[in-house]
């Protein structure tokens, strides 16, 4: 027997693979194709469905076992993470003003600077001046 007699099974199966594949692949982007026509797609969208045919969507599964890495604000704080926003003078508002960044902690100072307003009562501690932002 010579070496031309002698057939590669492996590489037969590989061939079989890509042929297989590349056929898949045909029949995905052929589906698709059909589907944006019968929807009467734009160009920009009959070119990203057919781009996007090889794509699954996720499953409940997938979603709820992988845990979230961005947040959908950056910015905001999680749960666990309340702030507290304090005055200790009422007078000097306008320097705690300034130094808040975010409206929920200026809506905060208001409200301490209202509840100390309210009292009467210019003595109040730091603790009782505090609150939670949410």
């Amino acid at each position: 027997m010579s070496q031309r007699d002698v057939i590669d099974f492996s590489a037969l199966e590989r061939e079989l693979q890509v042929v297989v594949e590349s056929e898949r692949r045909h029949q995905r982007e052929n589906d698709a194709k059909l589907r944006a026509v019968s929807q009467r797609a734009s160009y920009d969208q009959f070119r990203d469905l057919v781009l996007a045919c090889h794509m699954k969507p996720l499953e409940k599964k997938d979603k709820d076992s992988a845990p979230r890495k961005q947040p959908w604000n950056p910015v905001a704080r999680s749960n666990n993470e309340k702030g507290k926003v304090s005055v200790s003078d009422p007078g000097n508002h306008v320097t705690h003003w300034y130094h808040y960044k975010y409206n929920r902690q200026i809506s905060a100072y208001v409200l301490s600077v209202k509840a100390l307003s309210h009292t009467g009562r210019g003595d109040l501690s730091l603790e009782e001046t505090r609150l939670d932002i949410l």
